[in-house]
């Protein structure tokens, strides 16, 4: 009888320990809707929600003509974030950490420098930048409210294309995760001669 309770209470959990796993991870198709326009405005409030995650996967970045290629982790957690870029990029290695007050940029050979902004320390080391103020929404599928913008709904009622700041994205590859968050698994962004283009492997929804 002890057993069978010590087996009933294992089993228990695990189910719990699987549950809290899905709830953070799990991926799911996305229905399309009839009615896009209804739709976006509930995906976007959910969306809204959203300000802790960490993805993971690879950018590739067209400046000019020549392109790069990296893999990276991006953890965001409200207005601070870090990132860890691992390829050329014109940087090797390096880790990027930032919040309100100024971003630390560490690279692989040990050498630091700090900016106030990470747009003023890509320009200085790469002589090109991301709006990272205009990214936090972009990477979600939303646009800045605070700018003009430009949008095109899918048949899913999520954004296909937003232009913003100049910058076109569009997206591909649409998910449901942690089954609420409809999330690109797939974004690329234009400007002038810069093509960024990055592919999310996972998403990961920090509650």
């Amino acid at each position: 009888m002890l057993v069978l309770k010590a087996a009933k209470l294992l089993n228990i959990i695990v189910i719990l320990m699987l549950n809290a796993c899905a709830s953070i991870t799990i991926k799911q198709n996305i229905p399309k809707s009839n009615h896009p326009q209804l739709q976006w405005s509930q995906y976007q409030e959910k969306l809204s929600e959203l300000t802790a995650w960490q993805a993971k996967g690879v950018i590739g970045i067209v400046v000019d003509n020549k392109g790069q290629s990296a893999n990276f982790i991006w953890k965001q957690a409200h207005q601070d974030f870090w990132l860890q870029v691992y390829g050329p990029l014109g940087l090797g290695g390096a880790t990027f950490k930032g919040d309100n007050v100024g971003v630390t940029m560490k690279q692989s050979n040990g050498e630091v420098k700090q900016a106030k902004t990470l747009e003023l320390l890509m320009q200085q080391e790469l002589g090109w930048y991301l709006p990272l103020e205009d990214l936090f929404y972009w990477v979600r599928g939303l646009y800045n409210p605070s700018l003009p913008y430009d949008i095109e709904l899918n048949e899913y009622g999520l954004p296909q294309r937003i232009q913003q700041q100049n910058w076109r994205i569009n997206y591909q590859n649409y998910a449901l995760f942690a089954r609420q968050y409809p999330l690109a698994q797939k974004i690329t962004l234009h400007y002038n001669n810069i093509k960024l283009t990055g592919i999310i492997k996972t998403w990961t929804i920090n509650p």
